[in-house]
């Protein structure tokens, strides 16, 4: 099974991503409670995480909440919400309180399901009217996914609770006993980025949108989706990334154009001992290839998946400097 096109982002991901939107809108203040579980705790450090969202996949679906957007008269349609530029969706079909959310809260919290995994986060340790939104959002972000048949990313934390309910979700959302859809969720862990390179904090609202604009991006984004899906069959997602970088790098034709890449992000030449250095790779020091003479190699560019980090980085300073 491969991994859909559409990502709706889940807890902390969402957060940062609705923060970055208030930079044209409104960046409301997180002393209120509702934005305090909206945005998370530090939304501007787990930016540069949501960044690898914004762009790994072709659209991004975002669960429905009380938060202006973009030039919302503009691309707002009934109950609905498309920006073209950053390929970004909002639907309001669906609403945020109901009231089969307060009854798997009410379960949850007399139950005592979650209580241990919501103890090891201060933000929720406690307080249960926080938990509830986060229950409630989390119930949103579960209907979204399986109506557009979209992954559903969140970190660890999100995954934990996640499992926890799991079983219990579709009980309460239609009365339909059952595990919910395999495959719906991704855990996009701080080391898989890391190992990856794709750790980038669009620096503004306007290199969001050119992140979100540029096709290059897009053409890597796709090899980088089929690479996990691969990857999400071995035990460990981040080992088995790994593998198949080395695999692409023990590619002759990629071989000779990695070095000066992987010198300029340092992403995979810094995960020490993570990658068995023998054969081709064994010489990638000594090459000296020019990093554009990759964009002109379309076939090539395919195999190049695990540069996308370099690649945001490269799109964000190119539209820095022309807007100077």
């Amino acid at each position: 099974m491969g991994i859909p096109s559409i990502v709706v982002p889940a807890y902390p991901y969402e957060g940062a991503i609705y923060w970055l939107l208030g930079e044209p809108t409104t960046r409301h203040s997180q002393s209120h409670p509702y934005y305090a579980t909206l945005y998370g705790p530090k939304p501007e450090q787990v930016l540069p995480k949501a960044g690898a969202l914004v762009a790994l996949f072709q659209s991004i679906e975002l669960a429905s909440a009380d938060h202006d957007l973009p030039e919302r008269q503009r691309y707002r349609t009934g109950d609905s919400y498309f920006h073209p530029e950053l390929r970004l969706s909002v639907s309001h079909k669906d609403f945020e309180w109901t009231g089969e959310a307060k009854s798997l809260a009410e379960f949850c919290f007399k139950s005592r399901l979650v209580d241990n995994l919501f103890a090891g986060v201060p933000l929720f340790s406690g307080n249960r009217g926080l938990q509830h939104h986060f229950l409630s959002r989390l119930v949103l972000q579960v209907r979204l996914a399986i109506r557009l048949n979209a992954l559903l990313v969140g970190d660890r934390f999100f995954q934990s609770v996640y499992r926890a309910v799991g079983p219990y979700i579709k009980q309460f959302v239609d009365d339909t006993p059952g595990p919910l859809p395999e495959g719906l969720t991704l855990e996009l862990s701080e080391r898989t980025i890391a190992v990856t390179g794709l750790e980038f904090a669009p620096a503004s609202f306007d290199a969001f949108c050119a992140i979100r604009a540029s096709k290059q991006i897009s053409e890597y984004a796709t090899s980088f989706r089929d690479a996990i899906s691969k990857a999400r069959t071995s035990s460990d997602l981040d080992s088995g990334l790994l593998h198949l970088m080395k695999q692409a790098l023990d590619s002759e034709e990629i071989a000779r154009r990695a070095s000066a890449a992987l010198q300029a992000t340092g992403s995979v030449l810094n995960v020490v001992g993570l990658i068995p250095v023998a054969g081709t790779v064994a010489s990638i020091g000594s090459i000296a290839t020019d990093i554009a003479g990759r964009a002109a190699d379309a076939k090539a560019r395919k195999h190049h998946w695990y540069l996308l980090g370099s690649e945001m980085k490269s799109v964000a300073l190119t539209d820095l400097l022309r807007k100077r």
